[in-house]
């Protein structure tokens, strides 16, 4: 197994799911930040900005993650905000169209900085998702309807 070191994480750890974890996803309020245009999206309801701004790139989507928090492991503001840096940077290097996001538990009292990146593939998203970790990724289609992306060791 890869040794990790606090900026890595280690892609082959199994992460554990629970059934609050995964409600947890769900009901989370994925926020866009696009100045006076700033909206929010949920999994499973069509977002007609998100369709919007896919439009332009036919065949793509969308990918809305944090580097966060990784394996859903509590880390400090720094760490995340360095490993987010980290993220920001990839995107960046792999051409994408990148808007800051947040997302936020329905009581306020959870909430991870993220970001909006797109053109992207469901490939891609999937390889960054456990680049960096996450248990899961939101995915939007060209249709606008986010969508959750497990990461491939949530489920063993």
């Amino acid at each position: 197994m890869m040794k990790t070191t606090p900026d890595m994480v280690d892609p082959h750890q199994t992460i554990m799911t629970s059934n609050e974890l995964i409600t947890a996803y769900e009901d989370t309020h994925y926020g866009v930040d696009a100045g006076a245009e700033s909206f929010t999206f949920r999994v499973g309801e069509r977002a007609p900005r998100l369709a919007d701004f896919l439009s332009q790139y036919p065949g793509q989507g969308a990918v809305f993650i944090t580097a966060s928090n990784p394996h859903s492991q509590v880390a400090s503001d720094q760490e995340n905000r360095r490993a987010n840096a980290r993220l920001r940077a990839e995107l960046d290097a792999l051409g994408l169209v990148v808007m800051k996001g947040h997302g936020t538990s329905p009581d306020g009292a959870w909430r991870e900085e993220s970001q909006l990146a797109f053109p992207i593939n469901r490939g891609t998203a999937k390889m960054l998702c456990g680049t960096y970790g996450q248990n899961a990724v939101v995915y939007i289609e060209a249709n606008g309807v986010p969508e959750l992306l497990w990461h491939p060791a949530c489920f063993e």
